[in-house]
């Protein structure tokens, strides 16, 4: 048998202790000071529509839909009795492709208190990222697999479509091709991750998609960082909608990406092409080794927004956004991409 290396074991250990201090760093939150004392603590109630709605009987829907109707306003409205709305209504309920989303949500999701509680203490922490954050009514449902709405965010509802979280390889996925790195981030773990992200999106986005790349990616790294502030206790991988592979693929080649980024001349490109690259989503980087995940973007732009917090301790979570934009923010920040 041929034996190990000296050298080459500790060259092993070495690469494992930096990717787990990194690890470790990564979830180091920059506001740690912050004071919960004077902020709401919520207690979180997820009303189950879908649970609600499919318990009525078939020969009783009208009168079924009278009763949910003042706890369920938004998805059942006032018009439920007429004719028109009776007929959409047990087509929805006899639709195959709900049926089976519902059968799978109700075995997936029998206990939905564990969500609760994340969503009541991310809600305390999101008030103090955002002020006139009032906690939201939040409703669950079965959507048919519609990938395209997602979770629905305003600034007093949140509604979950339980049926995109199901897991990765879940049949009905596979039959409509979602590819497996979309499928990675549809898994009961991410729905509270991606309630806040969408919270986040509703309060701070703004439209930046004729900006340089740069501007785009600081933006989406100031959407990251607050993630990490409201829930600090998530796995830094998953709040990337990565892999620990991915993550930790990036933290060895910090210094490759940003080269790669000068070189092309990418980060102060407004080219709607170079930005698909580095921002959308996609199996891995195109210009990168196949390992790299895709969004590279967005976990540069946390970089960059975390040696800026770093340099700036003042910058409460709120005042985040407020901050100067783009290739100001670079400069502020002092970014140097670090060797590991």
């Amino acid at each position: 048998m041929k034996a190990f290396r000296a050298g080459s074991v500790i060259s092993i250990v070495v690469a494992s202790l930096m990717i787990f201090q990194f690890s470790c760093r990564q979830k180091e939150s920059h506001w740690q000071s912050v004071d919960f004392s004077k902020t709401f603590k919520p207690e979180v109630v997820i009303l189950r529509y879908e649970l609600d709605l499919f318990q009525i009987p078939t020969n009783k829907l009208e009168e079924g839909l009278a009763g949910l109707a003042p706890r369920y306003p938004l998805f059942i409205g006032s018009d439920y009795g007429s004719e028109q709305a009776l007929i959409q209504m047990k087509a929805y309920l006899s639709d195959p492709v709900i049926r089976d989303g519902f059968d799978a949500v109700e075995k997936t999701f029998t206990d939905m208190s564990g969500c609760e509680v994340e969503l009541s203490k991310a809600f305390q922490r999101l008030q103090v990222a955002i002020p006139e954050f009032r906690v939201p009514q939040v409703f669950t449902y079965v959507s048919g697999f519609d990938t395209q709405t997602g979770v629905f965010v305003n600034d007093s509802v949140v509604i979950i479509p339980l049926d995109l979280f199901l897991g990765s390889g879940f049949e009905a996925y596979n039959q409509l091709k979602i590819p497996a790195y979309i499928q990675r981030n549809m898994t009961p773990e991410d729905v509270v991750p991606e309630v806040i992200r969408q919270i986040l999106f509703f309060y701070f986005w703004k439209d930046v998609t004729q900006k340089p790349l740069v501007d785009q990616m600081i933006e989406a790294g100031k959407i990251q960082a607050l993630l990490e502030f409201v829930l600090p206790q998530a796995k830094p991988w998953s709040l990337f909608r990565y892999t620990k592979e991915q993550l930790d693929w990036c933290s060895m080649n910090e210094t490759h990406i940003w080269a790669m980024l000068i070189e092309k001349d990418y980060l102060f490109s407004s080219d709607p092409a170079v930005v698909r690259t580095i921002m959308s989503d996609g199996p891995f980087t195109s210009g990168l080794d196949k390992s790299s995940p895709s969004r590279i973007g967005e976990w540069v732009g946390y970089q960059i927004v975390s040696s800026f917090l770093e340099k700036n301790t003042g910058v409460m979570p709120s005042q985040l956004f407020k901050m100067p934009e783009g290739q100001e923010f670079l400069r502020q920040s002092a970014y140097k991409p670090r060797n590991r």
